[in-house]
C-alpha cells in the first residue's frame, strides 16, 4: 500500500529500495549507514530511483529544486559552511573521514620548524609600529609562534620612546599612522642605531615610497595584506642578517687574539695530566675557574676548552676585568641603553648577549668589584642581563670560564670577593703550574715558537743550537711562557746566521749563563784518592792500612803499583 508524504505532497516510496541501497553503503563504508539525501532524489514505489525517462529504468536522475543546492552523492547534510541545504545548516554533522580499516595513524611531521630561543638559533626580539589593531595582534601572534619576543606600540612617537628604552633587533614599521608618520620614525630609529632592522609595512606601495625608504635605511617592506609565511620568510632573512653580522665582529676579535695553543705542548706529567682534565671539562657546560700565575696560558685553556665543547660553533668572547673602570666595564658586559650615562648617544649591546650560546671568558675577575660580582651572580644563576639603564631583561645561555692570578681564598677572607660567587664560578677548578716546575717543556715550546716567528719575519733557521737552549733551561722565567715567546721573538728578528744562539738572547739572560759543568772524578780516581788518604792516616803503615781498606798486603802492594804510589 503506498502513502502519500507530506513532503511536497508527493508518494513515500518503499522501504525495499532504501533498505538494499543502505546494505550497499555498509560494505563500502566500513560498516557505516548512510542514508538517501531524500531532499535530493525520490525513491521510486519498486526501489529505483525516478529520474527521467533518457536514463532508463532503475537509473539515478536528479530532480531539481529550486530552493536546494546541487551536491555531491557521498556529502552529507554537516554543520558548518559546507554545501548542502541552507534551510538545514544547523543540522549539519561533521565531515564523515574515510575507514581506516584497524590502520594505526601516521606519524606525523611538525608544521613549523624548530622555535628561536634554542642554542642553534636565538629569540630576536621585535618591535610592531601599527595603528591598526588586528595588524598589530595577527603579526604579533605569527611572531610569538616562532619563538619571538613582540612588542606593539601604536604610534610612532610611543614606537622610538619605547626602542631608546629596549633593545630590539627588528623593527615592523607602518607607513600611514597619524602623528609621526613612518618615514619620520624610521628616521629617528636609525638615527637611535644604525645596525637595527626595520620591515616597512604599507597599504600603499609605490616605487617612489619603497625607495624612499631603503635610501632611508629600510631593511625590507611587506605589502598590506600579507601571509604568515610572508612574515616567517622576512623574520628569517633578518635573522641570518643579524647572525652574520654577529659573527663578522667575532671574527674581527678572534683575528686580535692570541690563537697559540702553546701549553698544549709538553712532555711533563702534570701537565699531561691537565690535558686530560680539560678534554673532560669540554664534554660539560659546567663553570670553569683557572688560576695560575701570570703567563702560564690561563686564556689558551679556556680557548682550548671552546675549540673541544659543543659550543665550538658559537661565539667565545674574552674580556679583560682589569683593563676597564666598573662603569666602563658594566656597560662591555651588559650593554646599555641610549641616554643611559653621558656619551651613550645609541644603544649598545652587552658582551654577554653576543656569547648568547657559546663560551664567555673573564680574565683576572679577583679585579671586579662588589657590585659587578653581584650582577654577574644574577647572571650565572638566572641567566638573564639587564642592560644599564635599561628596564628589560634578556635570556642568555653562555658556558662562563674565569681566570686569575690572585688568591680568592685570601680576598674572601678579607671581604673583596664574594664567595658564593666563588663556589657558582669553581665548578671545576684547574690550576696551570709554572714554567720553571715542568722545565722539561722549555726545548719544545721554545722550537715552536721559533717557527712561529720566523714565519711572520720569513727567516728560515737550520737549528736551535745546544748551547741557546741551555741557557734558556737554567732560567727561571718569572713570567712563564708569555716571557719565553717575547724572548724567542727577539731572537728571531735579531739573529742573522742559520741557527739560533745564545748572541741573540737578552742581556740579563747571559748573566746567569750556566757556568761549565763540573767535572765528577772516575772510580779509579776515587780509589786512589782513597788509598793515599788511608795510608796517611797510619803513617804509611801496610798492615794497617790494608786491613782499614778490607784487602790483604798483598792486594794493597798491587794497588799501589798500579797507582805509581811506591
Amino acid at each position: 500500500m503506498r502513502r502519500h508524504s507530506a513532503y511536497h505532497g508527493k508518494p513515500e516510496p518503499d522501504k525495499t529500495g532504501a533498505d538494499q541501497h543502505n546494505n550497499q553503503c555498509r560494505r563500502r563504508h566500513g560498516g557505516r549507514r548512510r542514508p538517501l539525501d531524500k531532499n535530493i532524489f525520490l525513491l521510486c514505489a519498486k526501489g529505483g530511483l525516478r529520474g527521467d525517462s533518457r536514463h532508463g529504468a532503475g537509473h539515478c536522475a536528479p530532480r531539481r529544486r529550486p530552493h536546494l543546492r546541487p551536491v555531491l552523492h557521498d556529502q552529507r547534510a554537516r554543520k558548518g559552511y559546507r554545501p548542502g541545504p541552507f534551510p538545514l545548516l544547523q543540522h549539519h554533522e561533521n565531515a564523515p573521514r574515510r575507514h581506516t580499516c584497524g590502520l594505526p595513524p601516521r606519524r606525523r611531521g611538525n608544521l613549523h620548524g624548530s622555535p628561536a630561543g634554542g642554542r642553534g638559533r636565538v629569540a630576536v626580539n621585535a618591535l610592531i609600529v601599527d595603528d591598526e589593531r588586528s595588524i598589530r595582534e595577527g603579526l604579533a601572534k605569527v611572531l610569538k609562534r616562532m619563538g619571538h619576543e613582540p612588542v606593539t606600540m601604536d604610534s610612532g612617537a610611543k614606537a622610538v620612546e619605547c626602542f631608546e628604552a629596549g633593545n630590539f633587533d627588528i623593527v615592523f614599521l607602518d607607513l600611514k599612522m597619524p602623528g609621526i608618520d613612518g618615514m619620520e620614525t624610521l628616521t629617528r630609529l636609525r638615527d637611535a642605531d644604525p645596525e637595527v632592522i626595520i620591515v616597512i609595512i604599507t597599504g600603499y606601495p609605490s616605487v617612489e615610497t619603497v625607495l624612499k625608504a631603503f635610501r632611508l635605511g629600510a631593511y625590507d617592506y611587506m605589502p598590506k595584506p600579507f601571509s604568515p609565511q610572508e612574515v616567517r620568510i622576512i623574520t628569517a632573512r633578518a635573522e641570518e642578517r643579524r647572525r652574520l653580522r654577529f659573527e663578522n665582529e667575532h671574527l674581527r676579535r678572534q683575528l686580535r687574539a692570541v690563537k697559540s695553543d702553546s701549553f698544549y705542548i709538553s712532555k711533563s706529567p702534570a701537565m699531561r695530566e691537565i690535558n686530560n682534565f680539560i678534554e673532560k671539562v669540554a664534554r660539560t657546560d659546567g663553570n670553569v675557574l683557572i688560576t695560575g700565575e701570570s703567563g702560564t696560558g690561563k686564556e689558551v685553556a679556556a680557548r682550548i676548552i671552546y675549540k673541544l665543547s659543543s659550543r665550538k660553533d658559537h661565539e667565545f668572547v674574552a674580556v679583560d676585568c682589569s683593563t676597564l673602570a666598573e662603569p666602563l666595564l658594566e656597560s662591555e658586559l651588559f650593554g646599555h641603553v641610549k641616554g643611559a650615562f653621558t656619551g651613550a648617544t645609541a644603544p649598545k649591546r652587552g658582551l654577554f648577549e653576543l656569547a648568547d650560546g657559546g663560551t664567555f671568558f673573564l680574565d683576572e675577575i679577583g679585579n671586579l668589584s662588589l657590585g659587578i660580582q653581584a650582577k654577574l651572580l644574577r647572571v650565572i644563576q638566572q641567566r638573564e642581563i639587564k642592560p644599564v639603564g635599561g628596564e628589560t631583561v634578556k635570556q642568555v645561555d653562555a658556558r662562563i670560564i674565569a681566570a686569575t692570578n690572585a688568591d680568592l681564598g685570601e680576598a674572601i677572607r678579607a671581604g673583596r670577593f664574594r664567595e658564593d660567587l666563588y663556589y657558582r664560578l669553581s665548578v671545576l677548578p684547574l690550576h696551570l703550574p709554572p714554567l720553571r716546575e715542568r722545565p722539561e717543556d722549555i726545548p719544545d715550546l721554545a722550537r715552536m715558537f721559533v717557527q712561529k716567528h720566523s714565519s711572520k719575519t720569513r727567516k728560515v733557521f737550520k737549528e736551535i743550537t745546544p748551547a741557546f737552549l741551555a741557557v734558556l733551561s737554567g732560567y727561571d722565567f718569572p713570567g712563564n711562557i708569555r716571557e719565553l715567546d717575547n724572548i724567542i721573538q727577539r731572537a728571531v728578528v735579531i739573529e742573522d746566521s742559520p741557527s739560533i744562539t745564545p748572541s741573540s738572547l737578552p742581556a740579563y739572560l747571559l748573566k746567569n749563563k750556566p757556568s761549565e759543568q763540573k767535572r765528577f772524578p772516575t772510580l779509579l780516581e776515587l780509589e786512589r784518592d782513597h788509598i793515599a788518604l788511608v795510608l796517611r792516616a797510619c803513617d804509611n803503615q801496610k798492615s794497617k792500612a790494608a786491613a782499614i781498606l778490607g784487602i790483604d798486603r798483598k792486594t794493597l802492594y798491587r794497588k799501589m803499583i798500579e797507582f805509581g804510589m811506591e
